[in-house]
């Protein structure tokens, strides 16, 4: 033993003085005992006691070293002491000179006294080292402890706080995200109302059609329909791309925690290792430690009674050779030997009860030791694995100077906290698991909302194509219609004019024929006046001009068309009479009244037939005025007759489409419903004829040759109710349908035409020609 006293410090920690001032006193009282005992039991046999009351110190990183001047000699004598007070100086025999002059200074001091005493300050001492190391080195356990939690913990908040980041950059790029797209839309719609705004005012103001304002309009929607789906499209990948940002940050999270679990010592080294196994392991250390010491111990005492048995003879032959005195002896060996053979059996059975466990029974002393030596190195191996591992926890405190039970209980109590570090963890790592599993669902809801989202924009945007077509052929029939009523308004409007202008024209030829009327009568007047004074006295002059009067009097009302044998054998006459009238006055050398007469008589004559030509000019200016007002209304109801038509045109078409249906489904009905095998041959001519939609001239004869065959088997509805009604829908197909068919074909021929008649009206660039 030096004279040292080591104290290991841990960094930051400041030495407990009251403890070295214990010790200081518990050596004081040591030393005080010690100088009573005898010259024979003090260390060193030189006589004197050390004096161990002279301290120094001296410090290291982490250690500190207390010397105590003196201390081996004083504890060499205190051994010395307690070994002679332990053994009672027994005298079997023994004359030792100087065993006599001990046990005679032991009793003069009072031994037992001594050691009692020597003890009691033995024991005081130790117990108050002991109880200063055990305060300093759970102190230092418990910092040690503290300080590899601190790591721990402060691993895990630094992934935690990581986490947690990289969750808030998520979202805060979510919500920006989400403001752009909601930015977006209110852009979106200001721009477009804008724009449907200035259309309407362009519509207004007359810039635009209806039509073209309308195509601006449903543009304006398209595009509109198109940036919603878009925007809508766009935040429900947000929302994927959110959720799995946040399910990848938390898988993240786990993974380094993970790692972490993984490369901590703790877990690494106690991960699996239960308390109650490390304890058995102890276990089975110290059975295997104490059996291989039994073994040990037996072998040697086999051994020792062995050879004392066969030396048993000779040293009772050398005490027989004493004679008297050896008679004792040799008795007392006697009974040694017996004794000793007792022993060695009851060794011997143990050895064999120790081979028997280890299934080894008929194995050699020397076998028996190495398996019993081979058992503590792997019970110790595996023990020292185990604290290995626990060690490397960090959250081992001070053990040295500590053995055996203490030792292992301080390793058990360093695993209790690593169990409950990786207990925490587990828990902990549960937690983040059962989040993430949250956030992998939040992820599959996303994506299923995406692909709603996708399959519901799919469909309307395949919905809004259809619509659009239909829109498109609705805008052109629109646009035809407008087109329709515009060619036959103008139309219209032209036959309107045009009949206004005959009616104009009209008008002029009835103020002509006033006038040529006027002239007439004063023309008649005239040549009346000059006619009579020539015939005065000459009655077939006068019968002449008489004749004249009379018959432009009576022609000139009177339509050419209805004249008859007398009047052109009058109008002839007449011409006739002026001719001859003219040759005779009607020269430079006659008077001015006969000229004058000649005149009168040609003007009378003309003037009646420019009323005739009026009067039928007149009748065809009015026919004509007729003709183009009734082309204006025609014109005008052409667009209604064309949509009132093609509307009926579609109804009896639909009514025919429904009835084939029906008929076909009749026949099959028919023909299924009984045994007749002429049925299914008119259910097949019938199918034939229906399924084109026509039926033409050929299929009517084949119908009405089938209808033949059915009337020659009907008899009636109660005897053949199958054949009678196939009967009447063979005649149905023959009368109602066909002539529906025949209407319908009427129908669109005359809207044919119709449009033919108002597209030719609009390839004509005037009207009423």
């Amino acid at each position: 033993m030096n004279n040292n006293i080591d104290i290991s410090l841990t960094l930051g920690t400041r030495a407990d003085m009251s403890g070295i001032n214990q010790v200081r006193k518990g050596v004081d009282d040591l030393s005080t005992a010690a100088r009573g005992l005898p010259r024979e039991l003090i260390s060193g046999g030189v006589g004197t006691v050390a004096d161990a009351r002279a301290f120094s110190g001296a410090s290291a990183p982490g250690k500190m070293t207390i010397q105590v001047e003196g201390l081996d000699r004083l504890a060499g004598t205190i051994a010395r002491a307690e070994g002679v007070a332990a053994s009672g100086l027994s005298s079997q025999g023994q004359t030792d000179k100087a065993l006599e002059e001990m046990q005679a200074g032991i009793a003069r001091v009072g031994a037992k006294k001594v050691s009692a005493q020597l003890a009691d300050v033995l024991a005081k001492g130790k117990a108050k080292v002991e109880a200063w190391q055990a305060g300093m080195s759970a102190e230092l356990g418990r910092l040690n402890q503290e300080q590899a939690l601190k790591k721990e913990h402060s691993l895990v908040k630094q992934i935690n706080d990581a986490y947690d980041a990289r969750k808030r950059t998520i979202e805060a790029l979510d919500e920006k995200a989400s403001r752009n797209l909601e930015m977006q839309a209110q852009l979106l719609a200001i721009e477009n109302e804008k724009n449907r705004s200035i259309i309407r005012q362009k519509q207004i103001r007359g810039e635009m059609t209806e039509s073209q304002a309308r195509d601006a309009l449903a543009a304006i929607d398209a595009k509109d329909a198109g940036e919603r789906r878009e925007i809508e499209r766009k935040q429900a990948e947000n929302a994927v791309k959110k959720a799995e940002a946040l399910a990848e940050a938390k898988a993240e999270q786990i993974r380094r925690m993970q790692e972490l679990t993984q490369s901590s010592p703790a877990a690494a080294g106690v991960r699996d290792l239960k308390t109650e196994d490390f304890y058995k392991q102890a276990d089975a250390f110290k059975n295997a430690e104490a059996a291989l010491k039994q073994w040990q111990e037996l072998a040697a005492r086999q051994k020792k009674l062995k050879k004392e048995i066969a030396d048993a003879p000779q040293e009772m032959a050398k005490a027989a050779m004493l004679g008297g005195v050896g008679i004792p002896l040799v008795a007392g060996l006697m009974q040694k030997k017996a004794q000793d053979e007792e022993s060695l059996k009851h060794v011997t059975s143990l050895m064999d009860s120790m081979r028997k466990d280890a299934r080894m029974p008929e194995a050699a002393n020397g076998e028996m030791m190495a398996r019993l030596i081979a058992d503590k190195q792997q019970q110790e191996a595996a023990l020292n694995n185990m604290m290995d591992g626990i060690k490397n926890t960090g959250l081992l405190g001070d053990v040295r100077g500590k053995s055996g039970d203490a030792l292992y209980m301080a390793y058990a109590d360093s695993l209790k906290i690593a169990r409950e570090v990786i207990k925490n963890r587990t828990a902990s790592l549960a937690d983040l698991i059962k989040e993430q599993e949250a956030l992998d669902d939040s992820v599959k809801v996303a994506k299923e909302r995406l692909n709603n989202v996708l399959t519901v924009q799919g469909v309307q945007e395949k919905a809004d194509l259809n619509v659009q077509e239909e829109t498109k052929k609705t805008d052109a029939w629109q646009d035809n219609q407008r087109r329709d009523a515009t060619v036959s308004r103008t139309a219209a409007e032209a036959l309107s004019k045009a009949a206004e202008a005959r009616r104009k024209e009209l008008d002029a030829s009835k103020k002509n024929m006033e006038t040529a009327a006027k002239t007439l009568d004063a023309s008649l007047d005239s040549f009346s006046g000059f006619a009579d004074k020539h015939a005065e006295g000459n009655e077939k002059a006068q019968e002449n001009v008489t004749r004249i009067r009379d018959t432009i009097g009576r022609l000139h009302n009177k339509d050419r068309k209805l004249w008859d044998k007398r009047d052109e054998d009058d109008a002839k006459w007449v011409e006739e009479f002026l001719k001859a009238l003219k040759e005779k006055f009607g020269n430079a050398y006659n008077s001015d009244a006969d000229r004058g007469m000649v005149k009168a008589a040609e003007q009378a004559w003309k003037s009646m037939n420019d009323i005739l030509a009026a009067k039928k000019t007149q009748e065809g200016q009015e026919q004509k005025i007729k003709d183009l007002e009734e082309a204006a209304r025609k014109v005008t109801a052409l667009p209604e007759d064309i949509q009132a038509k093609s509307m009926a045109a579609m109804e009896l078409t639909e009514w025919m489409r429904k009835y084939r249906e029906g008929a076909v489904q009749k026949a099959g009905d028919l023909a299924g419903s009984s045994d007749y095998e002429i049925l299914y041959q008119v259910e097949d001519v019938v199918r034939k004829a229906l399924q084109n939609g026509q039926v033409d001239k050929g299929e009517r004869a084949q119908l009405a040759s089938q209808l033949k065959m059915l009337l020659g088997n009907d008899r009636g509805q109660d005897e053949t109710p199958a054949i009678h009604g196939m009967v009447e829908l063979v005649r149905e197909i023959l009368g109602r349908y066909s002539r529906s068919q025949e209407t319908a074909q009427k129908l669109n021929a005359e809207v044919a035409e119709l449009k033919s008649r108002l597209n030719k009206i609009d390839s004509q660039r005037g009207y009423g020609h």
